[in-house]
């Protein structure tokens, strides 16, 4: 069951209750923030999906959705990366690790250092932690826009066999144009290239050899969503436990 707005509500209450000001600053700032903006853009990417009805995006469309999908997945890891935060500040899990020294490096809910530290104060944690480990470290090598040098992209539509003459025409069309001579050329000439297939709702990304994985979009963003609450939800007993 989703608890996105009953866990966002149990950490505003939680904030107020947290002793060290870095985990707090943490908490409010970085994972209150990341967590709302993740949120939203999900809403916005299925709506958006859903809305198309099929249809091919238009470019204004696919900018947006693509900007959508990128904030969707850097929001998520951050937060991820704010609650190791919060909680090593509150509990002093990584002695001397600061944002400004080597250290920093062993910070992260996934880390080998981070959960070796954290299974001295926090064993059961660890192990509900561990139950989303593969889940975490399969985003960060596929799905990660900070990780990778190209984002990650969903197409305004997919060219089978039977459009390939047309998408040809049409780009070399667009390939002529010129955006400061004529803008209106130019908006017309992507408009109509991307109208050429047929929508898809799937994204794309790199890995770091160049190789394509597609992911089919509403899908994978609800399945990338739920275990994210899942684990704040860990880390807000945890924290709670504390204070």
């Amino acid at each position: 069951m989703l608890r996105d707005l009953e866990v966002i509500g149990e950490f505003q209450k939680l904030v107020s209750k947290i002793s060290n000001d870095k985990a707090m600053h943490y908490l409010r700032h970085g994972y209150g923030v990341r967590a709302l903006q993740a949120m939203e853009s999900r809403f916005q990417l299925i709506r958006i999906v859903e809305k198309s009805g099929g249809e091919n995006l238009n470019p204004y469309e696919t900018t947006n959705v693509n900007m959508l999908l990128n904030a969707f997945y850097l929001n998520l890891i951050g937060a991820i990366d704010n609650l190791a935060w919060a909680l090593h500040y509150e509990l002093n899990i990584i002695e001397g690790a600061k944002e400004n020294n080597k250290k920093r490096n062993y910070i992260g809910l996934f880390s080998n250092r981070f959960q070796d530290a954290l299974q001295l104060l926090k064993p059961d944690m660890v192990i509900q932690l561990n139950n989303y480990k593969e889940w975490f470290l399969e985003i960060k090598e596929f799905r990660d826009p900070a990780a990778h040098r190209i984002p990650l992209y969903c197409a305004p539509g997919v060219i089978c066999d039977e459009h390939e003459e047309e998408y040809a025409k049409a780009k070399e069309h667009f390939l002529k144009q010129d955006y400061r001579e004529n803008r209106d050329s130019y908006m017309n000439a992507q408009w109509a290239l991307s109208r050429v297939g047929v929508f898809e709702a799937v994204f794309v990304c790199y890995t770091e050899s160049f190789d394509q994985v597609a992911y089919p979009l509403s899908r994978t963003i609800d399945n990338d969503y739920q275990p994210f609450w899942e684990i704040s939800e860990i880390v807000h007993k945890c924290l709670l436990d504390g204070v």
